[in-house]
């Protein structure tokens, strides 16, 4: 049985990533920062529906915190199978005004965290096997400005240089990283007002969709994938210089 850890699992698409490695049969590991009673619950209905869960606490944004995250799962469980970096911090504000240290603990939180992480569990993870996935979104690729959110791009844009570098220097002992980037999903803070005009697909992005594709990327039917970003998002932002952008 693979041993998972999705770290911000104790709501929102986090939850739903733990979920889904749990009916795949993964023994799973569900990370909050805060939201404990929230974590209790999730922990209880992955084992009320017959899964292995664990639950654990710790702020990836300081070194400490990762490294009691690390510990945790090491004293229980020995190894790790699956790193799924998920949490994440998204600011909508004004780049003129946005105070330097939100763009700090931005950074710290979405790619900090996430690298310290993967560096920190790299002695347990298995070899030719495990696999780390960490969470960007659509549009990534295009590097393009951000007036709105420009913390959160940083911070995912250096995350999909990470995913790439770990790929290259652990790909020798059979350990594969990949990004995973959804777009417009259903419980997204901003939604467009019209999907078909910014969408292709015409529909916000469902959960499924996005537990769909990290299911797949950390079986063993992806087994010859890693180093890459695969977009969860119907088409949007595909064409970043037309009405959809």
């Amino acid at each position: 049985m693979k041993v998972a850890l999705v770290t911000g699992s104790s709501r929102r698409l986090g939850r739903a990533l733990v979920e889904r490695l749990a009916q795949d049969g993964c023994a799973v590991w569900v990370h909050f920062r805060t939201s404990e009673q929230e974590a209790i619950e999730v922990q209880e209905a992955i084992r009320a529906a017959g899964g292995t869960a664990w639950r654990v606490q710790g702020d990836l944004a300081t070194e400490t915190g990762v490294k009691n995250v690390v510990a945790a799962v090491q004293d229980v469980s020995g190894r790790l199978d699956v790193l799924v970096n998920n949490v994440g911090r998204y600011d909508v504000a004004d780049p003129m005004t946005y105070e330097r240290a939100a763009f700090e603990d931005t950074l710290a939180t979405n790619l900090l965290g996430p690298f310290e992480l993967i560096r920190a569990a790299a002695p347990i993870f298995t070899d030719e096997g495990a696999s780390v996935v960490n969470i960007g979104y659509s549009g990534l690729n295009a590097l393009a400005a951000s007036a709105d959110n420009l913390a959160y791009v940083v911070s995912k844009t250096g995350l999909l240089v990470v995913t790439r570098t770990f790929a290259d220097v652990l790909g020798p002992r059979g350990i594969r990283v990949n990004m995973v980037s959804p777009g417009q999903l259903e419980n997204s803070v901003d939604l467009p007002a019209d999907f078909a005009a910014r969408v292709p697909l015409g529909r916000a992005g469902r959960l499924d969709d996005v537990c769909d594709a990290v299911s797949w990327l950390v079986s063993d039917r992806a087994s010859y994938v890693t180093g890459q970003n695969i977009e969860v998002a119907g088409g949007y932002m595909l064409g970043l210089d037309d009405d959809r952008a």
